[in-house]
């Protein structure tokens, strides 16, 4: 499923949300509508597992250099700043954002992907933060 789901992304970056196809999505990923809409019921489901698959994948993207938070502050920070600026605006990327911002009032829930998204992120900084600052490695107020 993750290749329609990818196919899918495709579909709604090039048409938006009310012009994407379910036919079309389904002839792009070589299956057919009958196999797509037995996982996704609806096009808005479909919609939805999109746009949480590219979240997921953006931040664990950017989780998994915080494995690696050893080293330099100022080293550690610039690779976690990296992958963020790289992750968040490759074009595809912002072109979903753009559409979770166009079509959060009919999807409110793509609201909340976005914002815990944030929040698992801003977490893990804010705990590397706290970790150097009581290590006396960083002086934060």
């Amino acid at each position: 499923m993750r290749h329609v789901i990818s196919v899918a992304g495709s579909e709604f970056v090039a048409h938006g949300f009310s012009q994407a196809s379910i036919s079309r999505i389904a002839r792009n990923a070589a299956v057919s509508k009958k196999t797509i809409y037995a996982r996704f019921p609806t096009k808005d489901a479909l919609f939805v597992a999109v746009v949480e698959e590219l979240v997921i994948r953006a931040r664990e993207s950017v989780l998994d250099g915080s494995t690696t938070l050893t080293g330099a502050p100022e080293q550690v920070l610039t690779r976690f700043g990296m992958r963020i600026a790289r992750d968040f605006t490759s074009p595809f990327v912002v072109a979903i954002y753009r559409l979770i911002i166009s079509e959060v009032g009919r999807f409110p829930q793509l609201g909340a992907i976005f914002t815990t998204t944030m929040e698992v992120m801003r977490s893990t900084l804010a705990t590397y933060l706290r970790q150097q600052a009581d290590a006396e490695t960083l002086a934060i107020a």
